[in-house]
């Protein structure tokens, strides 16, 4: 069964994130970490087993934007979470009471399938080609040449081959200068 990403992504997944998010909270106050306090979900351990593939994918998605911004176009970033209303943050432990938020691709799982990532970055590329630009004055294809020399981007061994072809897919359709040199 294919999953309707449209729908899926607007009506189902804001709940169930919502819903996660407020189970999983840092039991502590980290003064180090720069994400606001009621956006930190925690996704130490088991607990991101508990969120579904889609919601993973739709998570990644937003944390990848979200950091995207924060990092490469901090003017920008606030105009993202004042148009999508800030969602949470997967924050993991890092010792004594700390917490930082950890990159995009710690939400993918190497058993997630390859073929149901390609058909979330149809749907999430056609969004971000008619949105991106509008929510934060960022194009998509500036966006992506910043993400694709990001230090963290493909760190993560088990998210390669997700990153890659989110790479490869949005090079392919923004034509980015990487692709055409």
């Amino acid at each position: 069964m294919s999953t309707n990403w449209n729908r899926y992504f607007y009506h189902t997944f804001p709940a169930e994130l919502r819903e996660f998010a407020s189970k999983w909270r840092p039991q502590h106050h980290c003064p180090h970490c720069q994400a606001p306090k009621h956006r930190r979900a925690l996704v130490d351990g088991d607990h991101l087993s508990e969120l579904s593939h889609p919601a993973r994918f739709c998570w990644y998605a937003l944390t990848l934007i979200d950091q995207g911004m924060f990092t490469h176009f901090r003017a920008s970033s606030d105009r993202w979470v004042k148009a999508t209303g800030g969602y949470p943050l997967p924050v993991a432990n890092i010792g004594f009471g700390c917490v930082a938020v950890t990159i995009p691709a710690y939400l993918l799982k190497p058993t997630d399938s390859l073929e149901d990532w390609s058909t979330f970055l149809e749907f999430w590329l056609d969004e971000l080609d008619a949105k991106l630009h509008s929510f934060t004055g960022v194009t998509p294809t500036a966006f992506f040449e910043a993400v694709r020399t990001d230090r963290d981007m493909l760190k993560l061994q088990k998210a390669q081959p997700f990153e890659r072809l989110l790479l490869e897919k949005a090079g392919e359709r923004w034509k980015t200068e990487t692709n055409q040199s």
